[in-house]
């Protein structure tokens, strides 16, 4: 099924675009996004664009809510010579994070955005003092980064490694 990637936002659209998204998975509605958890959290950070794997295309992030179970995921919709494909680079399912509390799953609680180049070196530089990461294998950070946070809280950011053909994430703050 393909969706309006305007989130059903009444005002004018982040941007419009058409494609499946992953089985299992859709956006999260208005009514997650405004709760008064997150008066301070909008459509725009559930959504992030950028050239994240270095071939002059725009790839697209998106927060997805599960319909299989409650809980949200970070998804990519990285570009490829064959196209674009989505990659999972996160979950959290909270049906077994937490199997005896009956929680009720309300809307996502954390935030995405694109990082500039300059802020990804500093951010692995931080990762690589604070805990121990390992340096990345790339010679050079040529990319921005995806940025992968909870408001006022944990932080960590998903950057491209072309030597390893994958994301690697870095954690810059608990």
């Amino acid at each position: 099924t393909a969706y309006d990637i305007g989130l059903g936002i009444p005002a004018e659209p982040l941007f419009r675009s058409s494609f499946d998204l992953p089985d299992g998975w859709r956006l999260p509605t208005k009514k997650e996004l405004s709760d008064d958890y997150r008066k301070h959290f909008n459509v725009e950070l559930v959504k992030a664009t950028g050239d994240y794997n270095g071939d002059s295309n725009v790839d697209t992030a998106l927060i997805l809510v599960s319909t299989k179970f409650q809980g949200d995921g970070l998804f990519v919709y990285l570009s490829n010579p064959s196209g674009y494909t989505w990659m999972k680079l996160d979950s959290d399912n909270w049906d077994k994070s937490y199997p005896d509390k009956n929680y009720i799953y309300s809307g996502p609680n954390m935030g995405i955005g694109t990082l500039t180049i300059e802020d990804t070196k500093k951010y692995i530089a931080r990762s690589i003092e604070r805990y121990g990461s390992e340096e990345p294998k790339d010679k050079e950070i040529l990319t921005p980064s995806l940025d992968y946070f909870r408001l006022e809280s944990a932080g960590s950011l998903f950057y491209w490694s072309k030597v390893e053909g994958k994301f690697i994430r870095y954690w810059y703050s608990d």
